[in-house]
């Protein structure tokens, strides 16, 4: 049985700690969107994991050939913009 990595979330004041999912593959980082949406870079491609029901699906995949193995994320405050690391 190999390791699975998972997304979880901690309610500070009850100290509770649940799953909200666990993942097939390692991931390098996240982006929470919203409090139902969490962005996950894989390679060429961002996923949108929606938290309510678990499901995932693409929510961009990167043509360019200057962006591959996206690495890191970061939104702007505004939630308009959206930063990426990638290896070209």
């Amino acid at each position: 049985m190999g390791f699975h990595p998972s997304i979880k979330s901690l309610y500070p004041i009850s100290e509770a700690i649940n799953t909200i999912i666990t993942l097939l593959n390692p991931i390098k980082d996240m982006y929470w969107l919203t409090d139902q949406i969490i962005l996950i870079p894989n390679g060429k491609t961002i996923n949108k994991l929606y938290t309510v029901n678990n499901t995932i699906s693409v929510f961009h995949d990167f043509k360019e050939d200057k962006i591959n193995g996206i690495s890191r994320m970061v939104g702007s405050a505004d939630g308009k913009h959206l930063a990426l690391v990638s290896e070209e």
